[in-house]
């Protein structure tokens, strides 16, 4: 099952209150899945990047069983991470750490752009 995620500092500004308090504490280092599911089905698109509605998303999300969920949700947060709180140094290319992830979260030579907005991500959870 493959899921896509378009994450933007814009689009994490417009969380409510408990999920903005759930990215801060992802942001501090503090990995839960407490609330993901919530959170990732406001970024997920589909193939073409076009937003899918939350109840859809939400619907995929909950197909995830175990640590097929967890390392999902564990992707989609170092996604959040590099939005919410842009790196000082380049990331490394995601997509050559995790076989999961079809592309660049972020790259190798580069800073994110300062609007916040990074490429769509892909998410293909381990089998």
């Amino acid at each position: 099952m493959d899921m896509r995620f378009h994450v933007t500092r814009k689009g994490l500004e417009e969380l409510d209150w408990e999920s903005q308090e759930i990215v801060e504490g992802w942001a501090d280092g503090e990995f839960s899945i407490r609330g993901a599911r919530h959170i990732m089905s406001q970024f997920m698109v589909d193939e073409q990047g076009h937003p899918l509605s939350e109840k859809e998303a939400a619907k995929t999300i909950w197909k995830l069983r175990g640590e097929t969920a967890k390392d999902a949700v564990a992707r989609f947060v170092e996604a959040v991470k590099q939005v919410a709180v842009p790196p000082t140094i380049p990331p490394p290319s995601l997509a050559s750490v995790s076989t999961g992830v079809a592309g660049p979260v972020g790259s190798g030579d580069s800073l994110p752009p300062a609007n916040g907005e990074l490429p769509p991500i892909e998410i293909t959870p381990a089998p």
